[in-house]
């Protein structure tokens, strides 16, 4: 609502029903709450690699099987680790073959809300955000977010095959890639490969077994979350018809967040694999 068209108190009284001086009120509290900027809050988070708490509870928006996850990381749900933190938020920074960067953002938003009786009350959001940097200069965007309401895909396989790739030799760098990004994936064409490589990740990550049941069990799970949206070439950009896409093509009246076909391209040449590039 307040993204999408300018507010008034008139229309503030009119949709919570009271005077028209307590909306005026409401709406100047409401304008006037500072948020801290972005780079004020980002702190490396890259010490989170090593705890299996951090891992499980990442990968369970990929596949929100508790036994799978605990069975893998060794640890109760209730004892999972979840990096959010009023006034910190824990940033992931992973450099591209294109020369871009990507970054994952654990968020805590301290926010101010609107309640029924016009009311200015305390709230927060936590999500976590897929951002990506282009190589090009230009201005950064969220290709895909975890949120109480999922925004995404944000990668296709072949996308996310590449950033890990790019990470070896060293193959728990590349592990720690490829589990990192696999919540914002989102590919029908993720099969078998994908499992096994989820798999080898799993087992680089955890110390479990490569062989043992638990870990391809959770790297299906995974695939099979990721398995259902299917990518086309629209106007020679890879586009995405889920309705929460943000690579969604322009075309479709009915998509959500519809990107004119020039930021759709930065966002290809910026994650394109090498042999698309």
């Amino acid at each position: 609502m307040w993204a999408s068209e300018p507010m008034t108190a008139e229309r503030l009284a009119a949709d919570f029903e009271v005077d028209l001086e307590r909306a005026r009120r409401a709406l100047d509290e409401f304008e006037s709450f500072e948020r801290q900027p972005a780079s004020a809050l980002a702190v490396d988070g890259s010490a989170l690699f090593t705890e299996p708490g951090f891992w499980a509870y990442h990968l369970s928006s990929s596949g929100k099987d508790v036994a799978a996850l605990e069975a893998v990381f060794g640890l109760p749900e209730a004892q999972w680790l979840r990096p959010f933190h009023t006034g910190v938020w824990p940033t992931f920074t992973i450099t591209l073959p294109s020369g871009g960067a990507a970054l994952v953002v654990y968020r805590t938003d301290a926010m101010v809300t609107l309640e029924p009786g016009c009311v200015v009350g305390p709230h927060t959001e936590y999500m976590v955000d897929f951002w990506l940097a282009p190589g090009d200069g230009g201005p950064g965007m969220t290709l895909a977010q975890l949120s109480g309401h999922w925004f995404g895909p944000g990668l296709r396989w072949a996308e996310l095959q590449a950033i890990a790739r790019d990470a070896l030799p060293d193959r728990l760098a590349a592990a720690r890639r490829l589990l990192l990004l696999t919540p914002f994936l989102g590919d029908a064409a993720a099969g078998d490969e994908a499992a096994d490589h989820l798999a080898e990740a799993l087992a680089l990550v955890s110390g479990r077994d490569r062989l043992s049941a638990e870990v391809p069990t959770l790297a299906g799970i995974l695939v099979d979350r990721s398995s259902e949206p299917e990518w086309r070439l629209w106007n020679d950009v890879w586009v995405n018809d889920e309705y929460y896409c943000m690579r969604s093509s322009p075309d479709r009246e009915d998509r959500n967040h519809p990107w004119p076909v020039e930021q759709l391209r930065r966002v290809d040449v910026a994650l394109a694999p090498g042999h698309e590039a």
